[in-house]
């Protein structure tokens, strides 16, 4: 005899079909983050002056001048422009470890899919993974060389770090996760 009613047994579609839906609000940023135009107080824009470099340069004022005099850069007087060369860190580390990142987010989706892990924990992941990747691209990038005077100013020759601010700071974040 035929029957009239459907058994619906769930292997874990609806969850599946939940996650998906929450991804549709869920951001994962990886990178250094802070607020304002300041170079002096905000991480993020100071990268975004070292990874597009300032190909334009930035026009020296007399009170500029002034300043670097003081703390002992002597810029000649026919110099109307410091010009910042970019030192992609961010697209070094993405470009370089594209296909590592790729196979880790496979590997990882499959996890999530069979509900091994949850969407919060796949995205740590892969944020965890890029900020490794950006910290190398850091430590280890082949940047255009620092002009004499930085390098006497700071006392060494590595471009991108200093007193080790910059890449302390590159962090992930998670947001939209409810």
């Amino acid at each position: 005899m035929p029957q009239d009613y459907v058994i619906d047994i769930d292997k874990g579609w609806k969850q599946i079909l939940k996650d998906a839906l929450k991804m549709k609000s869920v951001q994962l940023k990886v990178g250094l983050f802070g607020e304002g135009n300041s170079p002096q107080n905000n991480l993020a824009y100071r990268g975004v002056v070292h990874e597009f470099g300032i190909p334009e340069g930035i026009r020296i004022t007399p009170k500029m001048r002034g300043f670097l005099h003081f703390i002992g850069i002597h810029v000649s007087p026919n110099t109307q422009r410091i010009y910042i060369p970019e030192r992609p860190f961010m697209r070094e580390a993405y470009d370089g470890n594209k296909s590592e990142l790729e196979r880790a987010v496979d590997k990882w989706y499959t996890d999530l899919i069979e509900g091994r892990i949850t969407l919060k924990v796949f995205l740590d992941k892969i944020g965890i993974l890029h900020t490794d990747h950006i910290k190398k691209a850091i430590q280890s990038g082949s940047f255009k060389p620092l002009h004499p005077v930085t390098i006497l100013r700071k006392g060494s020759s590595k471009p991108l770090i200093d007193q080790g601010e910059m890449i302390g700071s590159v962090k992930h974040k998670v947001e939209g996760i409810i």
